[in-house]
């Protein structure tokens, strides 16, 4: 079967492919200290992931730096994510201890500052950094 491509109209002027978001450069340091602003739902490569939003607060020469950290929410869990998962790692950080039968809400992330490990990923000027991980919580 030979599909046709379709042409999409957009409002764009014609030499404008996309624009981008704001990106910022990878982050030359190992940790910060960030507060977590959001967390939504949403699917990527089509596995269920919750999306962390974060801005830098510490080091204050990188302050308001905005990063993002991606944790896997598989339906097969049916909301009870195994101890061995970055969801129940991050939860268990959140609480400052293992979660005990407990319904995790948006309200134990947002608004809490966290020291928060950086992974470099990409190559080259795509290059960018992501929380890989939780370490601690500090506020809240």
């Amino acid at each position: 079967m030979n599909a046709k491509p379709t042409l999409v109209p957009s409002n764009e002027p014609e030499d404008v492919l996309f624009t981008t978001g704001d990106c910022a450069s990878p982050l030359p340091c190992e940790e910060v200290q960030a507060i977590c602003k959001d967390v939504n739902r949403a699917v990527y490569f089509g596995q269920p992931k919750l999306a962390f939003k974060f801005t830098v607060v510490e080091p204050e020469i990188h302050a308001g730096e905005k990063l993002e950290m991606f944790v896997h929410n598989a339906e097969k869990w049916h909301g009870h994510p195994p101890r061995s998962s970055k969801l129940h790692k991050v939860a268990a950080i959140a609480l400052g201890g293992p979660p005990r039968k407990q319904r995790i809400t948006k309200s134990v992330f947002v608004g809490k500052v966290f020291r928060c490990r950086l992974q470099k990923v990409g190559e080259g000027a795509a290059a960018y950094s992501v929380v890989k991980e939780l370490l601690e919580k500090l506020t809240g």
